[in-house]
């Protein structure tokens, strides 16, 4: 191919940039190779070759909607002799493919023509009149610019690394994720193989003139599971007696998902305790205290003890516990007793204050003599009579507002910027079932996720977590079934005076000061032409509630932007496969390309749920404890970083346990960190606030770069992922800064034990295995090398003079 060949294909900056990685005599390196520039690995770029079914050789079409009407146009053409002409009119989704076999993980740039006329993609149309590089499953690799309407001939060019199989597809979009009509031309296609550069440029120009946003290091928790009983310091299961009068009732209690029979969160259930000659046990339908059941227990002449008890209970030498319950009792003589044992061995001994035949309150302390992982709790009446019991707990004296204080000072030290409560839950679950006294929520089954939520925790739960840890709340209302002015109300106990309709309300609930909620969500992943419709209607109650509040839709359409866009300041896309790096990318240029057309400037991003999946429910979703994942992790905050214009929340999914999706694991006794937690908390304090430039083309890095300038200028941290089994040893060029300092601080998080494993996991038994360890480095002028560790994620720190 002549050089006058390949400048027409490539302008000038991805020519330089080109020429420096495959003939480095063109940019002062060693000599050209003798085999001349990159040869067309598409055998028929210029799409002349045409099969029996009307298609160019090799090439698949894929068609849903209307039959299009693909041939091939020789009137229209951009170079050679035709052009492949697609056209619909009739609503089409339509793409042509032709998959190829490169070099796994090899470096390519890709270029083609395009040209539209009266092309006009449906609302929701993710891509139309482009083209595609995706993997054999469909995944997106690169996505080019979309053009509609009536264009001229454009040129496209993309580049990017082929995947670990090596296997890609180039699509040819007439339109794609979506549907429309028109006619679109595709001609004079390209791909070349690239060398991926050696050095990592930092350039000192600003990407974005809005700094990275803090709370793009955001989390989310949910009601699921023993998500929030897992961060919750109460230590008994079952507090209340609901859901167990029948088979079908203690079924609810079992989780719909499973992802290790033995890990999975199971319920503690209270066993009795006595001899069933002299003793009773059932659940009481008449008179509870709260709900609809409490326990009795009956102990007959003869009997010694009577009770009820619950193990796997961790305890603390000479700690305090607070035991509250509620009791009524008919016909018994002496006390009941709260106690810790294990082994049988008694470990604390309380006797509970005489109780009438009315529901009492009644509290005391327990201090154990010897520290337990598996200490029993028992309830028990050693004299005749019977006792009913309800709404029960237990908890150390030290909670920090009810939350377990190792759980807090993990998170508050991850430095999260924000935190979502919602979820799928949002749009059957009531919020006003979980305020007020905690004696008086019922417990109710969580139909979505399974088991049976105890409703310890609500808003006001939610936010005392937040300020806890120093992070914005961010709520979600439900939208399912619901009026604006039920958001408003939410809005109102949030953030109205003590005398406002729900502020009254969280006065009386124990919370006279207004919290100062400032994110709001309208609905969890909910979307289409009703709430398209009304979208604006809530954000105006919500607004007239109180007007400094922040909005955020959910999913984003052109009819959601023409009605609302004036009343909301975020939409909230879910990124559950950020592993694929590009396609995520590419979903994020969709929404701005909408929100350009419909709110420049004013709408931006908030990435209010995100990890590598939300599926996998069986023994693979141990992955997400991995190294692996928190590599990905720390790439999709690289992204986040580079659209740091747009992107300005994203909360990861989960928090806490949660199937092994949160970013802290507990136990009864324990908290660490898995790798995406120390991925999370090393970016929030080093990542940097300007993202910059690079000087290399990005695609081509075999590394994920991300360099970033503090806010006063005088430090650079560049964020370095390497996905790679073996170390990578790169010349990082910093000469477009004026002053560096001679040291550099370096952060790495990698395998401490080096298995080379993807898999490897921090644990219990070893929590910073895979955890952030640093250095400091000499760095001999504005170009030194490093070399970064094999499936690792650094961030190199350095003094700078910016101006």
């Amino acid at each position: 191919m002549p050089h006058r060949l390949l400048r027409r294909l490539f302008p000038a900056a991805l020519w330089l940039s080109l020429a420096a990685a495959i003939f480095p005599a063109a940019t002062g390196g060693a000599q050209r190779p003798s085999e001349g520039p990159p040869r067309n690995l598409l055998a028929d770029g210029g799409l002349e070759k045409v099969g029996t079914d009307g298609l160019p050789v090799g090439w698949r079409k894929y068609v849903y909607g209307a039959q299009p009407a693909i041939a091939i146009d020789t009137a229209v053409l951009h170079e050679g002799k035709q052009s492949l002409c697609v056209g619909a009119q009739e609503p089409s989704d339509t793409a042509l493919g032709l998959e190829l076999q490169l070099k796994p993980g090899a470096a390519y740039c890709f270029t083609g023509w395009v040209r539209t006329r009266e092309l006009k993609p449906e609302p929701r149309s993710w891509t139309y009149g482009t083209y595609q590089i995706q993997d054999i499953p469909g995944r997106v690799l690169a996505r080019l610019r979309n053009h509609k309407g009536t264009t001229d001939w454009c040129q496209e060019q993309v580049c990017f690394r082929a995947p670990a199989d090596g296997k890609v597809r180039i699509s040819c979009f007439f339109i794609g994720y979506g549907k429309g009509t028109g006619t679109a031309w595709f001609d004079d296609l390209s791909l070349v193989e690239a060398a991926a550069p050696t050095r990592i440029v930092v350039t000192a120009k600003r990407l974005s003139r809005d700094p990275i946003s803090p709370l793009i290091y955001g989390n989310f928790m949910e009601l699921l599971s023993d998500l929030v009983p897992s961060m919750w310091a109460e230590k008994l299961d079952v507090t209340s007696f609901e859901f167990l009068r029948t088979p079908g009732e203690q079924k609810l209690r079992q989780s719909r998902f499973t992802f290790d029979p033995k890990l999975d969160p199971q319920d503690r259930p209270w066993q009795p305790v006595g001899e069933r000659a002299h003793a009773e046990w059932a659940i009481d339908e008449d008179r509870p205290f709260s709900g609809k059941a409490s326990q009795r227990i009956r102990l007959a002449e003869g009997g010694s003890e009577a009770g009820i008890a619950q193990d796997g209970i961790f305890v603390e030498r000479d700690k305090s516990y607070r035991f509250v319950g509620h009791f009524r009792q008919q016909g018994l003589a002496g006390p009941v007793y709260a106690e810790l044992r294990r082994k049988g061995m008694l470990l604390a001994r309380r006797p509970i204050e005489p109780v009438g035949t009315d529901w009492s309150r009644r509290q005391v302390e327990l201090r154990p003599t010897a520290t337990a992982t598996d200490a029993t709790f028992v309830l028990a009446i050693t004299t005749p009579g019977t006792v009913w019991i309800d709404r029960v707990s237990l908890v150390p004296a030290d909670t920090v507002d009810g939350w377990r204080p190792d759980a807090i000072a993990a998170v508050r030290a991850m430095k999260p910027g924000v935190i979502r409560w919602g979820g799928s839950t949002t749009e059957g679950y009531s919020w006003k079932d979980g305020v007020g006294p905690w004696e008086r929520r019922v417990p109710w089954a969580n139909r979505y996720w399974g088991r049976v939520d105890p409703n310890l925790v609500g808003i006001d739960e939610f936010v005392a977590f937040c300020r806890a840890v120093d992070a914005e709340p961010l709520l979600c209302v439900r939208f399912s079934g619901q009026r604006p002015a039920d958001a408003a109300e939410q809005v109102d106990y949030c953030n109205g005076p003590a005398s406002s309709p729900m502020g009254v309300l969280r006065a009386r609930n124990g919370h006279p000061q207004p919290y100062g909620v400032k994110l709001w969500q309208i609905g969890n992943e909910v979307g289409g032409a009703a709430y398209d419709a009304t979208v604006a209607d809530f954000a105006r109650a919500m607004r007239k509630a109180d007007p400094s509040v922040q909005i955020l839709a959910s999913y984003i359409s052109e009819r959601l932007l023409a009605n609302a866009a004036g009343l909301i300041d975020y939409v909230s896309p879910h990124h559950y496969d950020c592993a694929n790096l590009q396609g995520t990318e590419a979903e994020i240029d969709a929404y701005a390309d909408l929100i350009e057309r419909f709110a420049p400037g004013r709408i931006k991003l908030s990435v209010t749920e995100w990890n590598t999946t939300a599926g996998d429910w069986g023994r693979d979703r141990r992955h997400l404890w991995t190294l692996q994942n928190g590599l990905a992790c720390a790439r999709y905050l690289n992204l986040c970083h580079r659209r740091a214009d747009l992107v300005k929340i994203a909360c990861r999914s989960n928090i806490s346990n949660s199937y092994c999706s949160g970013i802290i694991q507990t136990n009864s006794h324990a908290v660490y960190g898995t790798p995406a937690y120390h991925v999370s908390k090393l970016y929030a304090e080093h990542a940097g606030a300007y993202p910059l430039a690079l000087g290399s083309e990005c695609a081509l890095l075999d590394l994920d770069v991300s360099a970033n300038l503090s806010g006063d200028g005088k430090r650079l941290s560049l964020a370095v992922v390497n996905p790679q089994r073996e170390p990578v040893t790169r010349t990082i060029d910093l000469s477009a800064f004026a002053k560096l300092s001679d040291t550099a601080k370096v952060w790495t998080i990698a395998d401490a034990d080096d298995t080379r494993d993807p898999e490897a996991t921090n644990s219990f038994a070893r929590p910073e295995r895979i955890a952030a360890r640093s250095v400091i480095v000499r760095i001999p002028g504005p170009s030194f090398k490093h070399q970064f560790p094999a499936y690792s994620v650094s961030v190199i720190e350095v003094g700078v003079d910016s101006k």
